[in-house]
């Protein structure tokens, strides 16, 4: 997406209804400012975001040596959690946009410097686009504090200046819903994401059995690795420990990150998009970062407490980053590996259709040179791809996925039909055949 960003189509990711395509954006923007290959302008996107996200919170970090630990946790985190550092995924962005606008949200309402309302709203627009979750966060966010709120606005409307800076807030809120609009009225439905909302009685049965068994297998040391079992306890044990030196105060950004992680968990467990897809705990990132950034905020002052909470959260760090490490290890068969990309042949221009999920992988090979797009059938892509790749005379077919043992005389696409040329090759463990586009005759 970042070759070839169309700002007609590409408002979320490879036209879903869904998923907010902040990161290719700004990579696009980066590769046509500066000489930057695709790779790199992402690769520095993605950083950005990162380290964008990490500071943010760390506003509500007192204790530095917290706030590193915190760090640790942010760029290796737990195995289920690691979509998080990687580029395909939209959690770095959505956390940096949730975290500034949380600092913004400090600084309108409870420290009453309205100069900061517009860049809140502007934050929290864009954290909605790159995650409808976020939607949810702010409605608690507002619930919570609710009464500080409409304290400020009733301050705010007292003064010239105020009502300016909260007329600038709602443009860039208008402003922001009408792109959001725009936005979802370009994409594909898809039905299973919209049609709706709530998971039957039968599916979340299979949502509670599952995070059960997730829990089960944490708590008895038969997760992926033992050390999400040791970050387990630890994080139990933390939290434990801020209950018992009662470090938790009522009415903070503690308690509203604690209870929005809680009230955020239950409500994606009642959801039906959850359930189907197969219970992954990566749709919960940011409630987990939420959870940790909280207990990481109690340890603030010297005492025997707050040691035995630092040596704790050293220990969850430490568990986090050599469960980290041992996603390489689990599961290779399941992954497409570097040496996998460079068997494929990138120094030519070459127009592929392939099943969807090798179309993400097989695209990343060099993007100026492997033009792919999924097959009709899977109803997510990137449209100017596609119409480059049926405007070619010669389509090859990535059979792997899809046509892994039929060569079809005929393959219709996209309402043309493909004649096969009895041609079909390997390049590493991936198979090829290619077809003439019948329109091009």
């Amino acid at each position: 997406m970042a070759e070839s960003f169309s700002f007609s189509k590409d408002w979320y990711y490879w036209s879903q209804d869904r998923l907010g395509s902040l990161l290719p954006l700004t990579a696009f923007a980066l590769k046509s400012v500066f000489p930057l290959s695709v790779i790199w302008s992402v690769s520095i996107a993605q950083w950005f975001y990162l380290l964008l996200g990490l500071v943010s919170f760390w506003y509500f970090i007192p204790n530095r040596w917290m706030r590193l630990l915190l760090a640790v946790l942010w760029f290796f985190p737990f195995y289920a959690l690691v979509f998080h550092v990687l580029p395909g995924h939209p959690y770095a962005a959505q956390m940096a946009m949730l975290g500034c606008s949380f600092v913004c949200f400090h600084q309108a309402i409870l420290k009453s410097k309205t100069s900061y309302l517009p860049l809140m709203v502007l934050f929290a627009v864009l954290a909605i686009w790159v995650s409808d979750f976020s939607a949810f966060i702010y409605l608690s966010l507002m619930l919570f504090y609710r009464t500080q709120i409409l304290s400020q606005l009733k301050k705010t409307i007292q003064s010239k200046q105020g009502i300016i800076r909260l007329s600038s807030a709602m443009f860039v809120f208008l402003v922001g819903c009408a792109g959001l609009y725009y936005a979802k009225t370009h994409t594909f439905k898809d039905p299973n994401y919209i049609s709706q909302l709530f998971a039957n009685p039968e599916e979340l049965t299979h949502t509670i059995l599952t995070l059960w068994s997730y829990v089960v297998a944490a708590a008895s040391f038969e997760a992926d690795t033992a050390w999400n079992s040791i970050g387990f306890y630890a994080s139990i044990g933390l939290f434990a420990l801020s209950v018992y030196k009662r470090s938790i105060p009522k009415t903070s950004w503690i308690s509203y990150f604690l209870i929005t992680a809680v009230l955020g968990f239950i409500f994606i467990m009642l959801l039906r998009w959850f359930s189907i897809n197969y219970v992954m705990l990566k749709y919960m990132i940011p409630l987990f970062l939420l959870f940790w950034v909280a207990l990481f905020a109690t340890v603030h002052a010297k005492s025997s407490l707050t040691n035995a909470s630092i040596w704790i959260s050293i220990l969850i760090s430490i568990s986090s980053v050599f469960s980290f490490r041992a996603t390489a290890a689990i599961g290779p068969e399941r992954r497409i590996s570097y040496e996998d990309l460079k068997s494929i042949d990138t120094n030519r221009t070459r127009y592929f259709i392939a099943d969807y999920w090798y179309s993400y992988v097989l695209g990343i090979c060099n993007p100026s040179k492997v033009i792919i797009t999924p097959r009709e059938q899977q109803f997510v892509r990137n449209g100017a791809m596609k119409d480059q790749v049926m405007h070619s005379d010669t389509i090859i077919i990535v059979k792997t996925g899809w046509l892994d043992h039929s060569n079809p005389d005929t393959l219709m696409q996209f309402g043309v039909p493909l004649v096969f040329t009895g041609k079909v090759w390997e390049e590493g463990r991936f198979s090829f055949a290619a077809y003439l586009n019948s329109n091009k005759d």
